[in-house]
């Protein structure tokens, strides 16, 4: 099966990642992308990401939602920081899931990295997003034989209650 994703090599390296992963025969049902809005500076906004980074890359994070434990792991192969993670959810209802958890989670990281630089996050003065995207789906399997002859059009008899 040949997957067909437009990127060509010239995304950022994070991009590129989540493409291996799908090639390789891998299943992304939600991609997570860290924006940093009012950054004072490009170091600080480094150090912002590094911070969420050692919270969430790679780390089975379990939040309650609606009374029932979530997990969800964001992955991503950086080493120190990423602006892209991504994760893949099954179940019923795992849209709402990520939803909710990733709520959770935003002001879970919010609350745990605020002090480190001077509370830009509790004063409004710096604002952070979790944007979820929802690229691609299980695709369903088929319920009935190809091979099996379908009519598609049945026969009708003669009879008055066809008229």
């Amino acid at each position: 099966m040949n997957i067909n994703i437009n990127m060509n090599g010239k995304q950022p390296f994070l991009l590129n990642d989540i493409k291996n992963v799908l090639r390789q025969g891998g299943n992304v049902t939600h991609i997570l992308n860290l924006k940093v809005s009012n950054q004072p500076d490009t170091a600080t906004g480094d150090e912002i990401r590094k911070a969420i980074y050692r919270q969430i890359a790679n780390r089975q994070l379990t939040h309650q939602v609606l009374g029932v434990a979530v997990t969800i792991t964001w992955r991503t192969s950086a080493k120190q920081t990423s602006a892209y993670y991504h994760c893949d959810v099954a179940g019923l209802f795992g849209d709402r899931a990520v939803k909710l958890h990733t709520q959770v989670l935003l002001q879970h990281v919010l609350n745990a990295i605020d002090n480190q630089f001077n509370n830009i996050f509790s004063t409004n003065r710096t604002g952070l997003s979790f944007i979820v995207t929802k690229p691609l789906a299980r695709p369903p399997v088929p319920d009935f034989d190809f091979e099996e002859n379908v009519e598609l059009e049945p026969e009708l008899d003669d009879t008055e209650e066809n008229y």
